[in-house]
């Protein structure tokens, strides 16, 4: 690897902190009032607004969920970067629910943080909370549409409702159960919907 691309790399190098967790969540909410709102009018490109508009509105929500739960572990008190190294040290598991309090700094890699699928299977645990399917089930989904569309695009998609309403759901939950916060969020897909989203 360059030492251009490795310079570049350093510079997002960072442990995240307890504290990051509001500007993660700040970040977050951007991203869902994007989704949420966002109209073909946006959109320059006059041929494929309705296709770019959906992906685009997937990216967001995928993006969302991802610093959304990464936000949640911290204000947990949890580290979501990963230990130095391939195995974990001695008396740690290689997940994210190692916290803060006692940790050797020096043990965590500040390249690198637990991937959005393990936030969701440690979800439960880190929030002591039961979770059912459709939450997850939501989680899943978003990560899907971040994965997919970050990589590839097709020129049609067919879009099925209620894929956006467990999403919707399951980021509702989130902000109740992290944040203490109500929210208010529908994605609007079609044109006889309005988005919303509010955080009281």
């Amino acid at each position: 690897m360059s030492q251009v691309v490795n310079n570049v790399k350093a510079q997002f190098a960072r442990v995240l902190e307890v504290s990051d967790w509001e500007h993660l969540l700040e970040v977050a909410d951007y991203h869902f009032e994007e989704a949420a709102k966002l109209k073909n009018k946006d959109i320059r490109y006059s041929n494929k607004k309705l296709l770019i508009r959906n992906s685009m509105k997937r990216l967001h929500i995928g993006i969302g969920v991802e610093l959304a739960l990464k936000a949640a572990f911290l204000k947990q008190g949890v580290c979501i970067n990963k230990f130095v190294g391939r195995n974990p040290p001695e008396g740690y598991e290689n997940s994210p629910v190692h916290r803060f309090e006692g940790l050797d700094m020096t043990l965590i890699n500040p390249n690198d943080t637990f991937t959005m699928g393990v936030l969701i299977d440690k979800y439960a645990q880190i929030m002591a909370v039961e979770v059912n399917q459709e939450f997850t089930d939501g989680l899943r989904i978003a990560m899907t549409f971040r994965n997919k569309e970050g990589h590839t695009s097709f020129p049609r998609h067919e879009f099925e409702p209620n894929n956006y309403h467990l999403i919707a759901n399951s980021v509702k939950r989130i902000y109740r159960e992290a944040f203490g916060k109500q929210l208010e969020f529908l994605i609007a897909m079609t044109a006889q919907e309005q988005g919303v989203f509010n955080k009281t």
